[in-house]
């Protein structure tokens, strides 16, 4: 895992998620595979690839439907990915999305997801981290 703070965004496989869809030729279908993918192991264990994919793309829903809230995203001055994603998106309705990208958040979030195991061992972010969780209003 290569995250460099507690925001969303500031993680290698996060930001691996905005290029493939900043580059798919059929984005929506792409998220929506994304959180698919999420929400198939919400059951079981979440690996953390999957969760943070799906993490990013639910991101992305809330930042299309509800606007950007970089603060919560990440550290990083310049978003470039996440904006040329958003510009992908400006035709596009990910509305019927909301409630997949609400409930891949929540399924990272619990017990069984690698991507909050490996957050709660920092214990000085991962308070940080469930703030930025329960924040997201997709």
């Amino acid at each position: 895992m290569g995250a460099w703070s507690h925001k969303i965004f500031d993680d290698d496989t996060t930001l691996d998620c905005l290029c493939e869809l900043n580059e798919s030729e059929n984005i929506v279908n792409d998220m929506e595979n994304f959180l698919r993918e999420t929400l198939e192991y919400e059951d079981d264990y979440l690996d953390y690839d999957i969760g943070a994919y799906g993490l990013a793309t639910a991101c992305v829903i809330d930042a299309k439907l509800n606007g950007v809230e970089m603060e919560l995203l990440s550290e990083a001055d310049d978003l470039e990915e996440l904006i040329s994603v958003l510009q992908k998106l400006e035709c596009c309705d990910v509305s019927g999305m909301r409630q997949m990208a609400a409930d891949a958040v929540r399924a990272v979030a619990t017990e069984n997801s690698e991507l909050r195991e490996l957050w709660e061992e920092n214990k000085n972010c991962y308070p940080l981290v469930m703030e930025i969780y329960n924040k997201l209003k997709t």
